[in-house]
């Protein structure tokens, strides 16, 4: 039912009962007697006497009946409205009650003994309901709260509350324990004036003031230690303080010890947090600051092309793989993260043993190694690396994996390898210089001898034709001395208008004596008299160059190795198949052989320095990337066409030039004679012999020396005397060009020809520098020494052929 809803007007308590009870009573003895009397007058049974006798003690009967009931009623009547009044809290009825002494008498006082007895539980229940708000808000309060003092406060409130007490006071204890100082109290008693520190232990040590007791006085303990007293005293009506009180200044003192400790805990770990939040931003500076410098130095790292890094674990799982290392070996970081390392091994047990013996190394020592290794690039060609390798550590100081750092020194070795050949070729040079003059020196001495005997025989039939033999032999030699000499030659020549057939044919020579026997060289040189502007020692370097790579191809079964030079008109179509051309003419140099012929992955790759298909030691590599660089230096072209089985065909474009080389002088026919006066100085008599007949039997008179030292003196001793000093080059005590010196020196106008079979000391520019008239090769040609000695003679200059 709604409790806002109209409640219907309720009769008095007492008539609304008794009208209750009126009805009964109508019920159980009104309607029984009328229900008696008219049977009786039904019957007509009152006529009798005796009957009516009857009727009247039994209508008695009913009315005594009916005024016990009346009473009985009534009884319960009051009862029912004791109840009532004590259900609605009308505590007087107990006291204005009065029951008679009869059962319900006794029913009534017993139940207003029960009443009596459950007001005084009710009031104990509301009591201990106080009680445990005050304790539930004051530990509530406590976690809330980490004041000391405010916490005494509170617990003081609440202590009066819980215990009904109407006074009460609160003290601290100082730190030495010898006094209390007053932190709060409210109404007064005589025992909260104490202050004496001395006074306040007593009083607690005493317990006088405890259950039992009109006042109460405790200690507040925390961690063992007193930390303050709390006193309450003046109970409503004079009560004594009970154990409950004690109980539940326990509780409340026990959560005060709490809560102080608690605050001490709170401020220690109040500090303790600040501590760490000051470590906390330490840490996140400094993880700022090595955030920051990572950054930079990944930066570094990424941007940086030239150096890669590379990061792997035990089991040679690649882990970072930077952009340096992508532009070293052409793989993508996507290509090769999780990758061996050894896919960029290269296929050569040298260079994998270096990485073997420096991965252990690391591992086992824990300590960095540098090595400079060959690895292989995305595109199959070897690239030199400079690696530096270390150990990456764990926390227990555990190698968990290897990083490299490498370096590409491809450039570096190119530049190593070159200075080695060019050194290679100072030596071979040195040697090829030496085994020269020696070896003219020894053609000029056979060449003086057999032109000497054509001038004195008389009978020029087989003999004369033997002599020219021997002429034509000493002329092969000096040619052949003069190809190593330009082979070896390390500067080269200037380049210069040359006619390539005969440079061609001159280098095909000399390779073919270096050639075995089952390689057959063919030329074809058509074009003989095409002229390019090139160094002619340079275009031997080509010629030998791929001429030994046709060989190295038809080693083992032999075969023919051709060389023809055919003229081209490139056009436009030419020029975009090949692009290091222009439209114009050309003259290409074929060199074609029936060898092994090449796979078309080796092809790729045949120009790359130091990339070669010979086993370790048998090749630098280098032939074809010199090849390559000296037609590119030459603005020509160079175009490989090859079939495994078929041989492979080379095909070299240079640009032609209309310019003409110089030629040199005609010689006369007849050789030219003279009486001058010739001083002759060579320090190899086999030299000086022969020429001194030959320049007597041209008419001259011939003063020979082989000692430049005592040639000086005679001629400081008579100046005049002599028309013109011939002299070698390279000589003992004294130099041709020592000599020279201090002859004009003596006098500036003495004609001088220097002979030489090889020297670097003396070109054609010093010795005009030097007044010295001209320079002639050996082995020294009758013609060539007549033509020059007439030239110089009379005043014109003379440029050997």
């Amino acid at each position: 039912m709604d409790p806002n809803s109209p409640r219907k007007e309720q009769k008095p308590f007492d008539q609304s009962i008794r009208y209750k009870l009126m009805l009964i009573q109508s019920v159980i003895f009104v309607i029984p007697a009328f229900a008696i009397a008219y049977f009786l007058y039904e019957k007509k049974i009152l006529l009798d006497y005796y009957n009516a006798l009857i009727f009247i003690f039994v209508l008695a009967l009913i009315l005594g009946g009916f005024i016990l009931l009346r009473q009985i009623l009534d009884r319960v009547a009051d009862l029912a409205e004791f109840g009532k009044k004590v259900e609605q809290g009308d505590s007087t009825a107990l006291a204005a009650a009065k029951f008679e002494d009869d059962e319900l008498g006794d029913i009534s006082g017993t139940i207003n003994s029960l009443i009596a007895k459950l007001e005084k539980t009710t009031d104990r229940a509301n009591q201990r309901v106080i009680e445990l708000l005050c304790i539930k808000e004051f530990a509530d309060a406590v976690r809330e709260e980490r004041n000391k003092t405010k916490l005494m406060h509170l617990l003081l409130e609440k202590a009066m509350a819980a215990t009904g007490a109407a006074s009460g006071a609160v003290f601290i204890r100082d730190e030495r324990g010898s006094n209390f100082s007053l932190v709060d109290s409210r109404g007064v008693d005589p025992v909260l004036a104490l202050d004496s520190g001395a006074q306040m232990m007593e009083l607690v040590k005493s317990g006088e003031m405890g259950p039992g007791s009109p006042t109460f006085v405790a200690p507040l303990i925390e961690q063992d230690r007193m930390i303050g007293v709390i006193a309450l005293g003046a109970k409503q009506g004079g009560a004594l303080f009970t154990e409950q009180d004690q109980n539940v200044l326990s509780i409340m003192k026990d959560h005060l010890s709490s809560g102080c400790e608690a605050g001490y805990l709170d401020s220690e770990l109040q500090d303790r947090i600040r501590e760490l939040n000051k470590r906390t931003e330490d840490l996140e500076e400094e993880i700022r600051i090595r955030q920051e410098t990572e950054d930079k130095l990944r930066s570094i790292l990424e941007s940086s092309s030239a150096i890669s890094i590379v990061s792997t674990d035990l089991d040679q799982i690649i882990r970072y793989w930077n952009k340096g290392a992508e532009n070293i070996f052409g793989f993508s970081a996507e290509e090769m993260v999780g990758e061996k390392i050894t896919k960029i091994y290269v296929d050569d047990p040298q260079s994998r043993e270096i990485l073997s013996q420096a991965r252990n190394h690391v591992i086992e020592n824990k300590d960095a190694t540098s090595c400079e290794v060959r690895e292989l690039s995305k595109e199959g060609s070897d690239k030199w690396v400079r690696l530096n390798l270390s150990a990456r550590m764990d926390q227990d100081n555990e190698v968990i994996g290897l990083l490299g750092i490498g370096e590409d020194i491809t450039e570096r070795k190119q530049l190593e390898q070159m200075l080695l050949h060019a050194q290679k070729m100072k030596a071979i040079g040195a040697l090829a210089g030496g085994v020269a003059h020696d070896f003219n020196n020894i053609l000029t001495s056979v060449r003086a001898y057999t032109e000497l005997a054509q001038f004195r025989i008389d009978n020029k039939g087989a003999v004369q034709e033997s002599l020219d033999q021997i002429m034509n032999a000493t002329d092969r030699a000096k040619e052949m001395v003069k190809q190593i000499l330009n082979f070896s030659r390390q500067t080269g020549e200037e380049k210069k208008p040359v006619q390539l057939g005969p440079v061609i044919k001159e280098a095909v020579t000399l390779l073919k004596a270096a050639l075995p026997s089952t390689i057959e060289v063919v030329m074809a040189l058509k074009e003989w008299e095409i002229i390019i502007h090139a160094d002619a020692t340079q275009v031997h370097q080509i010629i030998m160059n791929l001429g030994t790579n046709a060989a190295h191809a038809m080693a083992q079964s032999g075969g023919i190795l051709h060389f023809s030079m055919i003229r081209e008109e490139v056009d436009r179509k030419t020029a975009a198949k090949i692009p290091e051309l222009q439209v114009g003419n050309y003259i290409k140099l074929r060199v074609q052989d029936t060898g092994c012929g090449m796979e078309p992955e080796v092809m790729k790759h045949i120009f790359d320095p130091y990339y070669t298909t010979r086993e370790t030691g048998k090749g630098s590599g280098m032939g074809l990337a010199v090849v390559y660089g000296i037609v590119k230096q030459h603005g020509g072209a160079i175009v490989v066409k090859s079939k495994p089985g078929k041989g492979t065909l080379f095909d070299v474009y240079f640009p032609i030039v209309s310019e003409r080389p110089k030629s040199s002088p005609r010689k006369a026919t007849d050789i030219p004679h003279g009486t001058e006066s010739i001083l002759f100085v060579d320090d190899e008599l086999a030299v000086t012999e022969p020429y001194l007949r030959i320049l007597e039997d041209l008419g001259y008179t011939v003063t020979g020396f082989t000692d430049g030292l005592e040639a000086l003196t005679t001629f400081k001793a008579n100046p005049t005397h002599y028309d013109l000093i011939i002299c070698d080059m390279t000589m003992p005590k004294i130099t041709g060009e020592m000599l020279a010196q201090r002859a004009k020196d003596v006098r500036s106008d003495i004609p001088v020809i220097i002979c030489t079979g090889y020297s670097d000391a003396m070109s054609e520019e010093k010795a005009g520098e030097m007044g010295i008239q001209a320079m002639l090769p050996k082995p020294l040609a009758v013609e060539e020494l007549a033509s020059a000695i007439r030239m110089v003679l009379e005043g014109k200059s003379y440029n050997a052929a």
